[in-house]
């Protein structure tokens, strides 16, 4: 049912929020909206609290709607990450879905570049251990092309997303130097 779901969708967080279904860009609208959907791809697939989410959101200062505006974003993000079933209406199954004082976005792991980053990044390492110099700088080019700026942008400097993304840019160097080593 995740596969049937995520159909289309490719999440772009390497850089500043991208979404686009089959190649074309997906609208996600304001910038909260950006922010939460930024905040659910930290950790994909599994529950990201109400309480982190107002933190990044708001800085720490949720005004006392806090809630009532974190369901509006949510649905109007919902709306956007529903497939359709062809016909323009929405299909059944929503790749967001709350739950347990939080919410979850379902996310096939290939359709997350940070994800398909590490992969490329291991199979690049895994060749250069074995003597296969072309194959390495192949993989780790095909990675380092998937970046397009500072990972998690919109909400880099936040302290749900520090590790992620200070991991990530460690990463990303790393490739560089074993890019130079592989060539």
């Amino acid at each position: 049912m995740l596969s049937e779901n995520v159909a289309g969708f490719e999440f772009g967080v390497l850089g500043p929020l991208a979404l686009t279904r089959a190649g074309q860009l997906v609208g996600v609208g304001s910038r909260k909206q950006r922010m939460l959907l930024a905040c659910l791809l930290l950790e994909p697939n599994r529950l990201v609290s109400l309480q982190d989410l107002a933190e990044v959101l708001w800085g720490g200062d949720p005004p006392t709607s806090a809630e009532l505006t974190l369901r509006s974003l949510v649905s109007r993000l919902r709306g956007a990450l529903t497939p359709t079933d062809g016909s323009g209406t929405h299909s059944a199954g929503s790749m967001l879905v709350g739950r347990d004082g939080g919410y979850l976005l379902h996310v096939d792991p290939d359709a997350l570049d940070s994800t398909r980053f590490e992969r490329l990044l291991a199979e690049g390492r895994a060749a250069l251990s074995a003597g296969q110099a072309s194959a390495a700088a192949d993989a780790l080019r095909e990675g380092l092309g998937l970046w397009r700026g500072r990972a998690f942008a919109e909400i880099a400097d936040t302290r749900l997303a520090e590790g992620v993304t200070a991991a990530l840019e460690l990463c990303r160097s790393e490739a560089v130097e074993e890019l130079a080593q592989a060539q």
